[in-house]
């Protein structure tokens, strides 16, 4: 079993490369809805990511 890790800053195409793969992913969300603007944006990705992914648990990270 091969496990990929993904990372890096917002908008940097994370998600994209991830749908790309066409492997399992599980998603961990670190972002806060600090405004209307953020909460939007949160709501817009889980929308648009595939059906089959799984999202982790939401850590409190420091």
């Amino acid at each position: 079993m091969t496990l990929t890790v993904l990372t890096g800053g917002v908008r940097s195409g994370k998600s994209a490369a991830a749908a790309a793969a066409g492997a399992a992913v599980v998603f961990l969300a670190t972002a806060e809805p600090g405004d209307d603007d953020m909460a939007g944006r949160i709501e817009r990705h889980r929308a648009e990511r595939p059906a089959g992914w799984t999202t982790g648990p939401r850590w409190d990270l420091p």
